[in-house]
């Protein structure tokens, strides 16, 4: 059982920093927290974090999110037992609810497909008739399957051998070259900051998602895409 001092302190780092949203719900006597950063074309839920959204919201209707940026009884200085007494009086007040967030879309509406038209035939194959098919099948490709097979293990051959060190050299340039095509577009410092250095995997993983939509849009937005990167 996670006590709310716990929860807090974990996500002290998010709800000083004012970014994410924190969720915040009970699940019997313990707390949960959960970091999540919105779509900043939208102001809504990444679709991974609306699902989580969702699931928090079957466990615990009056679930909070919390932001120190935009929600009262937060402050930069805050220490961990400062942030607990602001998570809870925002729970037990019920301000801030989950439910109440624009950050959960709409559902759209979706209007009922029209039936298509469909056509039956049926075609009646006996089992001596099956029999002779399959093997006239198997003669007539027998040649083109030795041939792809053999071809198939002389190229698995060759590219064990190939892949242990072409792997590694690839792996260590690509990365190398998307972070230059990132850092080359990116109009954000803090973005670049927080995936670069930020400690938790997962707002790394946040940043990085957020550079490379960034770079996308880019690209799609150049008349010569390779300007863009050069």
């Amino acid at each position: 059982m996670a006590a709310l001092n716990e929860v807090a302190k974990e996500f002290s780092d998010e709800i000083r920093d004012g970014i994410a949203w924190v969720i915040i719900w009970k699940t019997g006597r313990s707390w949960n927290g959960y970091a999540a950063w919105l779509d900043p074309d939208t102001e809504t839920f990444e679709p991974d974090d609306l699902e989580k959204a969702h699931e928090v919201l079957e466990e615990d209707p009056n679930a909070v999110m919390l932001n120190g940026y935009y929600c009262g009884h937060f402050g930069e200085d805050m220490n961990a037992l400062e942030i607990a007494a602001g998570i809870r009086w925002h729970y037990e007040n019920g301000y801030n609810l989950l439910s109440d967030s624009t950050a959960i879309p709409d559902k759209p509406e979706t209007e009922p497909a029209e039936p298509e038209e469909t056509m039956e035939l049926t075609l009646t194959i006996g089992p001596d008739q099956a029999k002779a098919i399959a093997q006239e099948v198997v003669k007539t490709l027998q040649p083109a399957i030795d041939y792809a097979a053999k071809k198939a293990r002389e190229f698995i051959d060759w590219a064990v051998q190939a892949a242990g060190e072409f792997a590694k050299i690839a792996a260590e340039s690509l990365s190398k070259f998307m972070d230059a095509m990132l850092y080359s577009v990116n109009t954000h410092p803090k973005w670049w900051h927080l995936y670069k250095h930020t400690k938790k995997y997962r707002v790394r993983k946040k940043y990085r998602k957020r550079l490379m939509r960034q770079l996308i849009e880019s690209l799609r937005a150049a008349p010569d895409p390779l300007e863009v990167i050069t």
